[in-house]
């Protein structure tokens, strides 16, 4: 007698009456020369070996470590709904008899520690998402879809990488940043630090003016702009400039562009080329002189530049990053709101060290989110890169901050984290802002000093960022819809003044 049927079995070893057949309880396949037991009273019922040395109903349930209740072993197939892998799979099983709790047996004998491919510590097996890790949404690693918290998965705490158990259990390797051939070309980001951002940036503008201006010509030693009254003449030399402070004392600083508002600066090989005006404080690099009133954009369409020269202390706010600029600012046909020369000259392609595609300009909207912000990426006005392979979006600001910045808080340079398994060594507990003292979603890019353990937001890296574009050096620069003056206090931050004549500094 066994269990499993109400009638006495008896063995037959080497049936020949049958092609193949299957075990009555676990569904495994019996055929030629095999053991196994059938019914005497001739009901087909069979039993493999393996099944009739089984333990009874009681001795086969188990304690399983991902449930309160005992688990039976069901060794027949069946096709069910995993409550591990969330699957649906034939496999034998386990399953509890008091509640609707039901595991494939393969994912309920996963050991608990496992050393898998995809990542270089070892990776716990958890049956749902520690709580430390719910205040914000989390992704796998490998597959990039979100993790329900309640499901089973792999974790490293170490370095905050989540993977869906089967995921992780893929023999396909991850696809690491690596460009391809044809990527070359494009402008590789993120930059070094903010003046290798800088260079680049030039470089824009000199690849956008090169495709209306033949820029191999030697340049003219005095020209007269469109943008100012003086005749500019150029100057072979590193630029700086002596301004004077409230105490009337000189300090020499770089000379700022008027064009794109960035440092003339002479390390580049042609940077320190400018033109420069002997009457005032006016000077432009040499293809920041070069640009064109008009331009067809390819993403944005026809451009004209608004002006500076009647509203020389005005502040324009760049309708794609949102930072004020006294510099050259462009505005579509028909429209009211501008766009820095910085987001105008951005490539059409560019190749990011976080995607293994490359990048492309596209209309923002259709519910697409920028990876490394996390935050919608909306309107047709915004310049986003995205992919056209995968659903990988980055807002341009976002795409553009460089990998290392200063900071007067840490000695070090701060890094650009943009993945905490590949950029921070073992930091299992949460990265909070020095700034604003709000806790991190990893899932972000933010900045990290690994030596002083020190954090923030990439918006809170620099409270200042709004006047990132900013030419200072002239008093009365009007923010139109605030009605207020920007000048710079002793300390040589941005402070805001209110026509009543109190002054404050933005937060510190």
């Amino acid at each position: 007698m066994h269990p499993s049927h109400e009638h006495n079995l008896t063995t037959n070893p080497l049936h020949f009456g049958i092609e193949w057949d299957k075990c009555n309880v676990c569904s495994t396949a019996i055929g030629h020369y095999s053991f196994f037991y059938c019914c005497t009273e001739k009901c087909e019922f069979k039993l493999c070996l393996r099944c009739a040395v089984t333990p009874s109903q009681e001795e086969r349930k188990i304690r399983h470590w991902s449930h309160p209740h005992q688990l039976r072993v069901v060794e027949r197939c069946a096709t069910f709904e995993c409550d591990a892998c969330n699957k649906v799979a034939t496999d034998s099983s386990y399953m509890c008899d008091i509640c609707p709790f039901w595991i494939h047996k393969t994912c309920g004998s996963l050991p608990r520690l496992n050393i898998l491919v995809h990542h270089k510590h070892p990776l716990w097996l958890s049956d749902s998402l520690p709580d430390i890790y719910c205040q914000f949404q989390q992704f796998c690693k490998i597959c990039k879809v979100e993790v329900d918290p309640s499901h089973w998965l792999f974790y490293c705490a170490n370095c905050r990488f989540f993977a869906h158990i089967h995921c992780a259990l893929s023999k396909t390797p991850v696809l690491r940043h690596e460009g391809a051939d044809d990527d070359a070309e494009l402008m590789h980001v993120p930059a070094d630090d903010e003046q290798s951002l800088n260079y680049m940036k030039q470089k824009c503008i000199k690849d956008m003016i090169s495709l209306s201006v033949n820029i191999s010509v030697s340049p003219p030693i005095l020209i007269n702009h469109w943008d100012h009254d003086h005749p500019l003449a150029l100057e072979h030399k590193s630029a700086s400039a002596i301004t004077m402070d409230d105490s009337n004392q000189e300090s020499v600083g770089p000379i700022l562009c008027d064009g794109c508002t960035k440092p003339i600066s002479s390390s580049s090989d042609d940077a320190n080329v400018l033109y420069k005006c002997n009457q005032c404080s006016y000077a432009l690099h040499r293809y920041c002189a070069l640009i064109p009133q008009e331009m067809n954009h390819s993403k944005l369409g026809k451009l004209k530049v608004h002006k500076r020269r009647a509203l020389s202390n005005i502040l324009e706010c760049c309708e794609n990053c949102y930072v004020l600029s006294n510099g050259f600012t462009f505005r579509p046909e028909g429209e009211s709101y501008d766009y820095d020369v910085g987001c105008v000259s951005l490539p059409e392609k560019i190749k990011h060290i976080t995607h293994h595609h490359p990048l492309k300009q596209r209309s923002s909207g259709g519910g697409a989110v920028c990876k490394a912000c996390s935050s919608e990426c909306w309107g047709w006005s915004i310049i986003v890169y995205g992919c056209e392979i995968c659903d990988f979006n980055l807002h341009s600001s976002c795409a553009l901050k460089p990998r290392t910045v200063p900071h007067r808080w840490d000695p070090h340079p701060l890094r650009l984290i943009l993945s905490i398994e590949d950029d921070v060594e073992d930091h299992p507990q949460d990265f909070e802002c020095e700034f604003c003292s709000q806790v991190i979603d990893t899932n972000t890019w933010f900045y990290h000093c690994n030596i002083c353990d020190l954090s923030f937001h990439m918006l809170c890296i620099d409270p200042y960022f709004l006047y990132a574009n900013v030419k200072f050096g002239a008093m009365g620069i009007k923010k139109e819809d605030r009605k207020e003056t920007l000048v710079l206090d002793n300390e040589g931050l941005p402070a805001l003044e209110t026509r009543s004549g109190r002054s404050w500094k933005l937060r510190d």
